[in-house]
């Protein structure tokens, strides 16, 4: 048998003596008969163990691509990369950031009241005279007025970039029932002055209010948008959701989703919709990846998707049974794409389907009619990459003659911007520049400028440059969490200025011209696609009845390929590269093609053809971001490549980090460790959220403390006088406390969706049903640590003998006798503390007892009843109950907890908690490498115990 081409490609790492990999060696090929190539990265630690220096595989001078500083305490003051500058952090006593500043010489400084929280950010650009008050945060008291719409502690008003956020009403558990947006005059940077009276002068007097509603257990099961459009998810009795209905104003409900059924682990098998269509999934029982897609209403069948993969999970073939083979110039053209990889899993060669006119460019190709899908031809791509993982060339070839080309792109010697941009050897070279930053400056030249606000959000994009009159240009505003909230696309038609305005609110989209309401789109998502309900208030476009649904069916990228209508007729139909460019696609009419705006990711396409993904723009035709990623190199060292050039195999729902397509197993897929600090460094809304969390915790242990102080050597008569004399809880009660051990939290679905106060069940390792403890060996039976040290070499070394004293030996531990037993006696302790155990956690602990070969830590407790995986159970049944797909909404979750006895600081979690909690959250505070208590040799284990 002949060598394939992962033969003979390892990859090597080089640890120190504490097991920091100080070096990488990983070996490219992209065809069997070329040697492969090394690739070497290093990294250089400091005594604490963070990493002050890292270098990518090119290494082509002495400078590293990332220089890090840190403080005593292991937080972040510093970095320097060759792709974003330099950023630096000041910090206070409490560990909250008040001063940042970057490369462009923007500086950002945060106000804080007594307790801790933010009132006010400031920015300063480096060309303004002084700094604008972009933030304020107003926060309730205790009085009566707040009592009663339980306001207490909580931020009522937020005054941020875009306008003001007001939060009129709160639930039992902090979440959010009623608030109104409110927008600003104009799209300036504001500078929010103290008064309350200028600060109303700043502001539209229209108000959006969005309301939500929960069940008993907290679940949401109600929206009324700021149109008054009310969504109604129903809900099965393990907090999934159900059914979905949609009620206009004036209208009866309408049935959007009838039913859906669930997997034992939490996979959705079957959805069916308002419009009759049934959507399956299948996945491989192996590894819970999904092989088939159908969409079907009777006999009609519109998508019928199966995927192949290669033995890693790169996806390498995707077909569509559902569309028929067409014949064009001799042609067989087939609904197949195929894709191919070099050995770290680039992709290298691609083949599919496209139309006349596509190719890698900012517009769309020209439109075809659904019935003419003939048109189409075969192409084949090939892609090739420079050591630092920049994308360097693309070879188009296609059946059509003309329609070939190839793109080169110039990387810079010392960085992983990207200088020039060339389509063709006759046409022109595009050359671009970037700000200190890292930030794009201009897609084309002579228009299309960039303009950026001081926290590296785009801000304006000029569309068409006028030398001696005013500029098409879209412009964007932000709100404090960093989300786009509002759209401005301006265009001038002979002496006429053209105004469009899309404003961005929970649930809703309002299109405007003109300064006129045009239309309102509700926008609902569901496990098969986005479903939209457009309502024109005037301006109805010719052929098109007003209020239709538009049922999407999206792709295993979240891609929306098909749009149906209410009766499951099909409106448009869009294919894609693999880098998101679209190939070619179809539709009804021009006028219907036109109300599609969500394409590729399931993300918005603006009229400069990018990306809106959330932290940033993404260019389809570049295959690159335009900005350096705001989470850092939690990605790699090349802060712009786009999911490190396999996007068939990994999405990035909100630009900040990749995650791994296992679909619907989120067993998978981890969280960088490196994400935590440049995350709470580019989003204000989350650290503001771990401050609130932290403070939180320091509250209840000042509580505490008090408590033990006055009550510290009373007796039971004496000890009620004193709780009652000084207003005392007796849950402070700090030896109430103590078996509680730890507090986490978390955020998620855009910070909408947060909430602390979660603790430790307190139950005993020893005598759990199910369980059997086992003690460790003897003196007599365990080695001497200098015997066991002379067997320490690696097993399988030539030579080298076996350590015969395994871990499960040598350590106490509990050994699970009857899984069902132990699972079945965890959810008597959930219902006992009034918590029902969601699918996907027992499904978790399952597995974490399987992989750990029903052999846990003793000292790691029982899996399952930790506040981590406590508050992941809660975050499920909200996800659930707010029809957001629990894979995607887990990407933008963040999880942390702290001690709450001393020293009452953060850690990470344990063996059991790192194990289930889901990868695909990022648990801010960190995660322990799990500790498989195995029968191999001790010397086997690459983490190894001190024995």
């Amino acid at each position: 048998m002949g060598d394939s081409l992962d033969t003979h490609t390892p990859t090597l790492r080089v640890s120190d003596s504490r097991g920091l990999v100080v070096r990488e060696v990983a070996y490219l090929r992209s065809v069997t008969s070329e040697a492969p190539l090394p690739l070497s990265t290093r990294q250089v630690f400091d005594a604490a163990g963070n990493a002050l220096e890292q270098w990518d595989a090119r290494v082509t001078t002495s400078q590293p691509d990332l220089t890090s500083t840190f403080s005593l305490s292991g937080r972040t003051l510093f970095t320097d990369h060759v792709d974003a500058g330099w950023r630096a952090e000041l910090y206070a006593d409490t560990g909250q950031v008040i001063c940042r500043w970057d490369q462009r010489g923007s500086r950002q400084t945060i106000d804080y009241d007594s307790l801790g929280r933010a009132i006010a950010h400031h920015e300063q650009r480096c060309t303004a005279p002084a700094a604008l008050t972009v933030e304020r945060q107003f926060y309730a008291d205790g009085s009566s007025q707040f009592a009663q719409h339980n306001q207490c502690g909580q931020r009522v008003r937020h005054l941020d970039p875009a306008g003001s956020l007001e939060v009129s009403e709160y639930a039992l558990d902090s979440a959010v029932l009623q608030e109104q947006r409110r927008y600003l005059n104009t799209l300036d940077m504001p500078d929010w002055p103290a008064s309350l009276e200028q600060q109303e002068a700043m502001l539209e007097p229209g108000r959006y209010e969005t309301q939500w509603g929960y069940n008993a257990t907290g679940d949401q099961i109600e929206q009324t948008n700021a149109r008054h459009y009310q969504q109604r998810s129903r809900l099965n009795v393990a907090g999934q959701l159900a059914g979905l209905q949609l009620i206009a104003p004036g209208d009866a409900a309408q049935t959007l989703v009838q039913t859906l059924d669930y997997a034992a682990n939490g996979q959705v098998q079957t959805q069916i919709a308002g419009n009759g269509v049934v959507t399956s999934w299948r996945f491989d029982p192996a590894n819970g990846r999904r092989t088939e897609q159908r969409s079907v209403k009777g006999s009609v069948r519109h998508q019928c998707l199966t995927y192949d993969y290669d033995p890693v999970g790169n996806v390498i073939r995707v077909t569509d049974s559902a569309q028929a083979s067409e014949f064009f110039s001799g042609q067989r053209v087939e609904p197949i794409r195929t894709f191919a990889y070099n050995t770290r899993y680039q992709l290298i060669r691609a083949t599919g389907y496209e139309s006349t006119g596509a190719g890698a460019q900012p517009q769309l190709p020209d439109l075809i009619p659904l019935s003419d899908r003939n048109r189409l031809r075969n192409y084949t791509q090939t892609y090739a990459y420079d050591q630092g993982e920049n994308l360097t060339s693309l070879v188009h070839h296609s059946a059509t003659s003309g329609q070939g080309y190839t793109l080169t792109m110039t990387i810079a010697p010392l960085s992983n911007r990207c200088l020039s941009w060339a389509k063709g050897a006759a046409l022109r070279t595009t050359t671009f520049s970037y700000d200190a930053d890292g930030n794009l400056q201009m897609l084309y030249p002579g228009a299309q400028k960039l303009a950026w606000t001081p926290r590296n959000q785009l801000q304006s994009v000029v569309l068409v440059s006028r030398k001696n009159a005013v500029n098409d240009d879209e412009r964007y505003a932000y709100c404090a969490q960093g989300n786009r909230v509002r759209k401005v696309h301006s265009a001038w038609s002979a002496t006429l200025m053209h105004v469009q305005e899309t404003r961005y609110l929970p649930g809703l989209d309002i299109k405007a011209v003109g300064g006129d309401e045009q239309c309102h789109v509700t926008s609902l998502q569901t496990p098969a696609g986005p479903i939209r309900f457009l309502h024109w208030v005037q301006a109805l476009p010719h052929g098109v009845e007003n209020n239709p649904l538009r049922y999407g069916l999206h792709d295993h990228l979240g891609s929306t390929a098909l749009e149906l209508s209410g009766d499951a007729t099909v409106i448009t139909h869009e294919g894609y590269y693999p880098f998101g460019g679209t190939a070619w696609w179809a539709a009804v009419s021009q006028v219907q093609a036109d109300c599609k705006t969500i394409r590729y990711s399931n993300k918005e396409r603006d009229h400069s053809g990018l990306y809106y993904f959330g932290a940033r723009y993404y260019a389809p035709w570049l295959m690159r971001w335009i900005s350096p990623d705001p989470a850092g190199s939690v990605d790699g060292l090349n802060l712009y490549a786009m999911l490190r050039n396999n996007p068939m195999s990994y999405v990035d729902p909100t630009g900040l980090a990749r995650s791994r397509l296992d679909y619907l197993d989120l067993a998978a897929g981890p969280a960088p460790d490196r994400v935590r600090e440049s995350a709470l460094a580019a989003n204000s809304s989350l650290a503001d959220h771990f401050d609130t969390f932290i403070e939180a915790t320091d509250h209840m242990m000042r509580t505490a403390e008090s408590f033990a102080a006055h009550t510290r050597g009373l007796g039971g008569a004496q000890r009620r006088k004193v709780i009652a004399e000084n207003n005392l809880d007796p849950k402070s009660d700090l030896e109430l406390l103590k078996p509680k051990l730890a507090h986490a939290g978390y955020t998620a679905s855009g910070h909408t969706l947060a909430q602390n106060h979660f603790y430790n069940f307190p139950v005993k390792s020893v005598g759990f049903p199910g369980t059997e403890y086992v003690r460790a060996m003897n003196d007599k039976e365990v080695a001497t640590r200098s015997a066991m040290r002379k067997s320490m070499p690696i097993p399988g070394f030539k030579g080298a003998p076996a350590l015969p004293i395994t871990l499960s030996q040598a350590h106490p531990h509990v050994e699970v006798t009857d899984l069902d037993a132990m699972i079945g006696a965890v959810k008597n302790v959930y219902g006992q503390n009034h918590v029902q155990m969601h699918p996907f956690t027992e499904q978790r602990i399952r597995a974490h007892v399987k992989d750990s070969h029903y052999l846990l830590p003793y000292r790691a407790g029982i899996p399952g009843t930790h506040a981590e995986v406590l508050a992941q159970n809660d975050l499920l049944h909200r996800l659930d109950a707010s029809g957001l797909g629990i894979a995607t909404a887990m990407r933008d979750a963040a999880m942390y907890t702290v001690r709450i006895t001393p020293p009452n600081r953060e850690f990470p979690s344990c063996d059991h908690c790192s194990g289930i909690v889901s990868p695909l959250i990022h648990v801010i505070t960190g995660l322990t490498e799990v500790n498989r208590l195995t029968t191999a040799p001790i010397a086997s284990r690459i983490r190894r115990l001190s024995i």
